[in-house]
């Protein structure tokens, strides 16, 4: 299934990652992919959700959404490495919380994943 949604890699005012988010164009598919998303990945481990950086693309992947397959965008190869360590929770994002929410004001259910 091919999703259609936008991705934005948040930074902070020296250009570090600090997050990212998605916001899906309005099909139904797409919606509902991002609507029950973060419900799965509260589930991780009976769900098999999970967000992944493999080939140079970051990859949502949601077996138990009514549409299957996942979402993937290709990723600036001079990111990869910092977000693939904020995905393992590795180097400079050890220890960190992190804030996973919806989006506010979002009737077609985004949502982003920051450090606090």
């Amino acid at each position: 299934m091919n999703f259609e949604m936008d991705l934005e890699l948040l930074m902070d005012g020296s250009d570090n990652l600090r997050g990212f988010s998605i916001k899906p164009k309005g099909h139904t598919e797409s919606e509902t992919f991002c609507h029950t998303f973060l419900q799965a990945l509260c589930r991780q481990r009976e769900t098999g959700t999970d967000v992944v950086v493999r080939d140079g693309r970051l990859h949502f992947v949601h077996p138990t959404c009514r549409y299957k397959g996942e979402c993937s965008f290709p990723i600036n190869p001079d990111i990869v490495q910092e977000l693939s360590d904020f995905l393992e929770l590795q180097g400079k994002f050890a220890g960190k919380n992190f804030s996973i929410k919806q989006l506010r004001f979002s009737l077609t259910g985004g949502f982003e994943i920051l450090t606090c």
